[in-house]
């Protein structure tokens, strides 16, 4: 219709430069008034890519979460590729089906922030098989063929409890997850650290394993208070736990900070709704998501190793409020 080769059509649909203005606008005015629209799908075959990045995350009504992916889609569409998020439902299971999907629709390469429990890596190794780049984040797998990246947990777990102690706290109890999973074991880990420094006794009592839920929280501030010598500052591993953890003290007549002192981890907006606001430690989640793409894209295009482990360690920061200032700096 325009007397053009399909060569030049192509070149002309994709702002080829090579093609001149006039005639770019020529094909661009015919094919909206055809209604021409391009087949992605054949694209994607003739190049042998999707530009489309897979992302499995628990869910996406959590704050990290939400923030991972949020770096992650605004760093994707900076590289020009699309995202496709997925739920897990923290189920082993779902998340298997869901990166099964994503492995059909033939996705350049995933992210996924594991489900809680039991985890294995037999439903990703098909990404594997075919050097599609798999970042995990927040758990490590020692085999060939995937990107490991987390936040230096066991570092702030330290860092945490090494405020709590220059506020002169010496009775520290511990909320930690009742699972397995890293991040929590090394928060756990920095916590015993620093209390061996201090040359502080880990009691087995202060170590309470639950589901960090505010559930979890309002029964650790009933257990709490029903001891004859309680402690001075709780280390929540989760701040929605710490929340609700103080939140119950405070109705049963106990000080925060002044009787005991209460910090979370995540910075979760939740911990500045309480009165006093919550110390936490800042979880990098927007940065979390931008590094994941920007090393998924450096693989893609042949930046590293497909067969190498790499592992990417990022910091978080003491994000120091009321519910813990004893001591003015």
């Amino acid at each position: 219709m325009l007397g053009l080769s399909s060569a030049t059509i192509s070149r002309a649909l994709n702002s080829d430069p090579q093609v001149n203005k006039k005639t770019r606008k020529r094909v661009f005015d015919l094919a909206e008034k055809l209604g021409y629209q391009a087949n992605a799908y054949a694209k994607q075959l003739r190049n042998g890519r999707s530009n489309t990045l897979g992302c499995i995350v628990p869910s996406l009504d959590n704050y990290i979460y939400s923030t991972i992916v949020s770096g992650i889609e605004r760093t994707a569409r900076r590289e020009d590729y699309s995202i496709v998020v997925m739920q897990s439902d923290n189920s082993h299971d779902q998340e298997a089906d869901c990166a099964a999907w994503l492995f059909n629709r033939r996705i350049d390469g995933l992210l996924v922030v594991p489900a809680k429990g039991a985890y294995d890596l037999h439903h990703l190794q098909p990404f594997v098989r075919k050097n599609i780049p798999v970042v995990l984040l927040d758990r490590y797998a020692n085999e060939p063929g995937f990107i490991n990246l987390c936040v230096d947990n066991r570092a702030a777990g330290y860092e945490m409890t090494r405020h709590l102690l220059a506020q002169g706290a010496k009775r520290i109890v511990h909320l930690t997850s009742d699972t397995a999973l890293p991040a929590y074991t090394q928060r756990y880990e920095g916590y015993k650290m620093a209390l061996g420094e201090a040359h502080l006794q880990l009691k087995e009592p202060y170590i309470i394993r639950c589901g960090l839920s505010p559930e979890d929280g309002i029964a650790a501030a009933e257990t709490i208070y029903r001891w004859k010598q309680k402690p001075d500052a709780i280390f929540a591993a989760g701040d929605h736990c710490a929340v609700a953890c103080l939140t119950r003290l405070q109705k049963k007549g106990l000080r925060v900070p002044m009787d005991i002192a209460i910090a979370g981890f995540d910075n979760d907006p939740v911990g500045l709704a309480t009165d006093p606001p919550l110390t936490s430690m800042h979880y990098p989640g927007r940065q979390t998501g931008e590094t994941a793409v920007r090393q998924l894209i450096n693989h893609l295009h042949g930046g590293a190793a497909a067969k190498r482990i790499d592992t990417i360690v990022l910091r978080s920061d003491l994000v120091i409020r009321a519910s813990t200032q004893l001591i003015e700096d």
